[in-house]
């Protein structure tokens, strides 16, 4: 399973996703979908290449293709509403001029009605849904690049387009390798930074630690495997890349507030 490129599969022909949510957290990732990420109740925190970001209620992310993210929730808790668009609902010149940016609430006065007037249309799927969807979308995007100025840059550091595509390749080398042991010696190496230096960054894209991140992508391999087979635990964790079960049974319980023996239980399906 791909964790961190998204291919995103949609329900039918006409792609687009609207999703709403409490409490709404992904690990980084990108996709070449563009994401509008709105804040509808309570403060969450974004991450967007290097940047970290606090939303609170009104406040809205455009996340261009291509562009690494992730969200976490914050004390205070949040609801959302996303909207995940293929870009072939976007025109060619407006797509290709829109960047990843903030959209502070009252900068866009009608961003949150748009946004949910999408989510509705796509929702009910009454006759030609599908162009006044597409209208709505168009009146977002030019909205953001009406009030461009008005808005919050994501920063993008030199060379950002060689490095974002060097760290997308590592977070796709994790993904395909996290049952290996994998060492940040090894990583830093291939990036031909030091540890230190990879180790900040890759903090500021991810939110995370390094270990944190592999132990995190690790987990969620065990979890499918625990729902979608019979192995014992043990070779479970074996198979995702933990040395000891001790390790695995601590870092499982600390993820997911349970232990595997638990997590099985819960998911078994009675046949």
């Amino acid at each position: 399973m791909k964790y961190f490129h998204e291919n995103r599969y949609y329900k039918d022909d006409f792609k687009l996703s609207c999703i709403t949510g409490r409490n709404f957290a992904f690990q980084a990732h990108y996709h070449n979908d563009i994401e509008i990420f709105l804040v509808t109740k309570g403060t969450a925190v974004i991450g967007i290449n290097t940047e970290t970001i606090e939303l609170r209620e009104g406040d809205a992310a455009y996340i261009a293709g291509g562009d690494i993210h992730y969200y976490s929730a914050t004390p205070d808790g949040c609801d959302s509403l996303m909207l995940i668009i293929s870009s072939d609902l976007l025109d060619f010149e407006i797509k290709n001029e829109l960047e990843s940016v903030i959209v502070r609430k009252g900068v866009i006065a009608d961003i949150k009605s748009l946004m949910q007037a999408v989510f509705r249309e796509n929702t009910d799927k009454k006759n030609g849904y599908e162009l006044f969807c597409k209208n709505y979308i168009g009146l977002i995007a030019s909205g953001i690049l009406r009030e461009k100025e008005r808005l919050l840059p994501v920063d993008k550091p030199a060379g950002h387009r060689i490095s974002m595509k060097r760290f997308r390749n590592v977070l796709e080398y994790i993904d395909n390798n996290c049952e290996n042991p994998i060492t940040l010696e090894e990583i830093s190496e291939l990036m031909h930074y030091s540890r230190w230096y990879f180790s900040k960054i890759f903090k500021r894209l991810t939110g995370t630690s390094f270990i944190k991140y592999i132990n995190q992508q690790r987990i969620d391999r065990a979890k499918q495997m625990i729902k979608e087979t019979d192995m014992n635990i043990t070779n479970i964790s074996v198979a995702c890349g933990f040395e000891s079960i001790r390790t695995f049974n601590r870092e499982f319980k600390a993820i997911c507030k349970k232990t595997p023996k638990e997590y099985r239980e819960e998911h078994i399906i009675d046949v």
